[in-house]
């Protein structure tokens, strides 16, 4: 199997969703394949933002594919193209390659 498809065969195969809150991570999802996994990021934008134009970014490592598909999910919801940028070396150490997240900024959200 070449090193393409050994990534597309073992990305987000049952990964967590997790949320990063004041300090505090847990899970609150998990998903398998690609678009179950990014669906569940854009619900929980959906759910989470303060307001609808609150600040927030798109985040990813090594394979810019996640946080374009990311991105385009949200677009497509929301009509906004937010920022993006890609996670430092400490985070990717511990999360992998494939991270992607949507970060929100502003008022807490408990």
């Amino acid at each position: 199997m070449d090193e393409k498809n050994l990534r597309n065969e073992f990305r987000y195969a049952g990964h967590p969703v997790s949320a990063m809150v004041d300090g505090t991570t847990k899970t609150v999802a998990t998903g398998r394949g690609d678009k179950q996994v990014l669906r569940k990021l854009v619900d929980i934008y959906l759910q989470q933002r303060a307001e609808p134009e609150s600040l927030a970014m798109v985040v990813d490592a090594a394979v810019d594919e996640h946080g374009d598909n990311l991105a385009a999910l949200l677009k497509e919801e929301t009509g906004r193209d937010l920022p993006r940028y890609k996670a430092g070396a400490s985070i990717v150490i511990n999360a992998g390659p494939n991270i992607v997240a949507v970060v929100l900024l502003g008022k807490k959200r408990s």
